[in-house]
């Protein structure tokens, strides 16, 4: 028996420096070495974000949740966000980087989904497991966590 839980845009401290993995660690890396996080067009495009912790919590939840199994469940926090307001989050709680916007590259204009709001409403229904940290929340507790591996 199984679970399929289906993450979007997980983020938070250890995430890989590469857009190949995600936009949010990628642009938290860019600002985390003050440089600019850059966003195609307006960046109005919305999008839900969860911080790693809720995964974990979720993921260990469901190991023991008989109502999960055979399921296949997203697992997402109800804030939806532009790229323009989480660039900017990124960059107003790590206190470096800079957002800059240009127009889409005719190769990322042609993939570009537009708004991708996602529900874990039947999540929800089988569990009682809600997202704890806001976008902000999960922000602070990353740089904290990269701070306290610098001074290491």
């Amino acid at each position: 028996s199984s679970v399929v839980l289906r993450f979007p845009n997980l983020y938070g401290p250890y995430g890989k420096d590469s857009s190949a993995f995600g936009f949010i660690n990628y642009f938290i890396n860019l600002a985390w070495r003050d440089q600019d996080i850059t966003v195609y067009g307006t960046g109005e495009q919305k999008r839900n974000v969860l911080y790693v912790e809720d995964a974990v919590e979720i993921m260990y939840q469901s190991a023991f949740n008989r109502s999960l199994i055979g399921q296949v469940c997203f697992a997402a926090h109800h804030e939806h966000l532009t790229v323009r307001e989480i660039s900017q989050k990124i960059v107003s709680v790590f206190e470096r980087g800079r957002v800059v916007t240009i127009d889409w590259p005719e190769e990322r204009r042609r993939i570009e989904v537009g708004d991708a709001l996602i529900s874990s409403s039947r999540l929800a229904g089988l569990t009682s497991w809600r997202p704890r940290f806001s976008f902000e929340e999960g922000l602070r507790k990353t740089k904290e966590t990269m701070q306290r591996l610098q001074r290491v």
